[in-house]
């Protein structure tokens, strides 16, 4: 690939691996296989160094859920330039926020790291790079929110209403004699 340069090979890959729940980690393998196979992917690329980043499966990136160890220590090392690719599979669902996402985004700029995922590379120093690694985040971003407005929908369609509740009192017996 054109994008990738001697000072990113110089550096090492690291590949994030991530799943939201345990039930996810427990039940979804084939989509760890996918996860743990971008570090061939690095290798084939030209990478001589990677290291995989798995502490954080089976927890949640939402807004408020515990801090993930994994995407913290990714960050430090971008900051530190010990990186010259991160590797993701779903590169939009990799933080799951914003805040998280663009802040990786940034320090990928400024310290000239690449990342990739299953269908490309990016290179934040290129303007179409970031508007399409900004759009996959924000449909990211705007999945979650419509998947949340639609429980939240259900939770309340299924409240009780007066009219799906049964009555204790029988109706009133309506006769059809009308009284003289």
């Amino acid at each position: 690939d054109q994008k990738i340069q001697p000072q990113h090979l110089a550096r090492k890959a690291i590949v994030y691996l991530r799943q939201s729940s345990m039930e996810q980690v427990k039940h979804n393998l084939e989509s760890q296989h996918l996860q743990y196979a971008l570090a061939d992917r690095a290798r084939a690329l030209g990478f001589q160094q990677t290291e995989i980043v798995d502490c954080d499966l089976g927890f949640s990136a939402s807004a408020g859920a515990r801090r993930r160890e994994g995407f913290e220590r990714l960050l430090a090392m971008v900051a530190l330039n010990e990186v010259g690719l991160v590797m993701s599979r779903e590169l939009s669902r990799l933080s799951r926020t914003d805040r998280d996402f663009c802040r990786l985004l940034e320090l990928c700029q400024l310290f000239d790291t690449l990342i990739g995922d299953e269908q490309g590379l990016y290179n934040m120093n290129s303007m179409d790079d970031q508007l399409v690694l900004g759009i996959k985040g924000t449909l990211s971003v705007v999945e979650l929110r419509v998947l949340r407005m639609r429980l939240d929908e259900g939770r309340r369609n299924k409240a009780p209403t007066p009219s799906s509740t049964c009555s204790c009192f029988p109706m009133p017996f309506e006769s059809s004699v009308t009284p003289r």
